[in-house]
């Protein structure tokens, strides 16, 4: 849709291409669907999950934050802002 919306010309160029490959995998899709079912249910186990908001995540996510925000301003003040 977005390409109809910023050029139509390459919008109706690419629409046959990628309703060949949506038709193709919906068809793939639906035979592995159908055909591929497991011949017996497997039975489920509840598995201990580990907290995804453990501190050392966090304090990983706030290094990597940081380290970038560093990166960047040293980055601009020595390449400058081009606009």
């Amino acid at each position: 849709m977005l390409m109809f919306i910023f050029n139509y010309s390459l919008g109706t160029y690419l629409l046959p291409y990628f309703t060949a490959m949506i038709l193709v995998s919906t068809a793939v899709g639906a035979v592995l669907y159908l055909y591929k079912r497991p011949a017996e249910k497997i039975e489920v186990t509840a598995e201990e999950h580990n907290n995804p908001l453990e501190l050392k995540i966090a304090l990983l996510f706030a290094f990597l934050f940081i380290l970038f925000t560093v990166l960047t301003h040293y980055a601009l003040q020595y390449y400058g802002n081009t606009d």
